[in-house]
């Protein structure tokens, strides 16, 4: 699952899919666009302890290579 090319990926709790970027700051730009997308929506959202985002129905996350979960918190700075 992990290589060079996509060492950070955005997980999907609803269907599983892990989609790779080649670097965090594109891993977070796509996890903060759903985020706002869902926020647009009327959908209240949620940023647990964990590092993951939960809306009404799916949660997402972003994890390293080592399939270590990167908050927003760790990368907003």
């Amino acid at each position: 699952m992990f290589d060079n090319q996509h060492p950070y990926y955005l997980c999907d709790s609803r269907s599983g899919v892990k989609q790779g970027f080649a670097t965090l700051d594109q891993a977070r730009e796509a996890l903060l666009s759903w985020i706002l997308l869902q926020r647009q929506a009327g959908e209240l959202m949620i940023e647990h302890d964990t590092g993951q985002w939960s809306d009404s129905r799916i949660t997402r996350w972003i994890i390293d290579h080592e399939g270590r979960v990167v908050s927003l918190e760790s990368v907003k700075g």
